[in-house]
């Protein structure tokens, strides 16, 4: 009995199965590198092994991995940051003599939103 070829989308979704470990997506018709930001040929598995071992993704990926963790890291501190900006904004509202109810205004809110790029605290 003749062998029957297996989709493209098939194939990628056993390449991503094997290589749990590496930086791989696709759109089940490529398969991409997302730490090279390349498309890799899925026709042999040598290819996808001999992408894997090179150099330059090795490096491209333990660069991915650093940047993620910085991202934990920063979302880890902006909550501390999000803090000091909440207790500024009332001390500056309080002083200006600005009532602390004007942040309920869903305009006002909207403004300072938009323009200081952070989201404004509830009451």
């Amino acid at each position: 009995m003749p062998k029957v070829a297996r989709s493209i989308s098939t194939k990628i979704s056993n390449v991503i199965r094997d290589f749990p470990n590496e930086t791989f997506s696709s759109d089940n018709n490529v398969l991409y590198c997302n730490a090279c930001d390349i498309s890799v040929s899925t026709t042999q598995k040598f290819q996808i092994t001999q992408h894997i071992s090179t150099s330059k993704h090795k490096s491209n990926k333990e660069r991915l991995v650093k940047k993620q963790v910085q991202s934990k890291q920063q979302f880890l501190t902006s909550s501390s940051s999000k803090c000091s900006f909440n207790i500024e904004l009332c001390r500056a509202m309080i002083k200006a003599d600005i009532p602390l109810a004007k942040l309920d205004n869903p305009h006002f809110k909207e403004f300072l939103e938009k323009n200081i790029g952070k989201s404004m605290p509830d009451r």
